[in-house]
């Protein structure tokens, strides 16, 4: 069970990816990166978790996701 807190006092967050899963499933995976995201002035960090490593593809892709979506939050903020 991941028990570290993240900079807003709450647990850290991950982002498994894969097939989706049930809302609640807990799950024992390996943690490849993390992003640092702002949100309303605050950090916070999010885990990229899956079972294998990303390739060096993937990786691009994930992190124009997490762009794209932190641009997103910035806009609705």
């Amino acid at each position: 069970m991941l028990t570290r807190l993240g900079l807003e006092g709450d647990l850290l967050e991950a982002v498994v990816l894969g097939p989706r899963l049930a809302a609640g499933t807990q799950l024992r995976t390996l943690a490849w990166g993390a992003v640092t995201l702002a949100d309303r002035g605050m950090s916070e960090d999010k885990l990229i978790c899956r079972e294998e490593p990303l390739g060096a593809g993937q990786r691009r892709t994930v992190l124009r996701l997490f762009r794209f979506y932190a641009r997103c939050k910035g806009l609705l903020n």
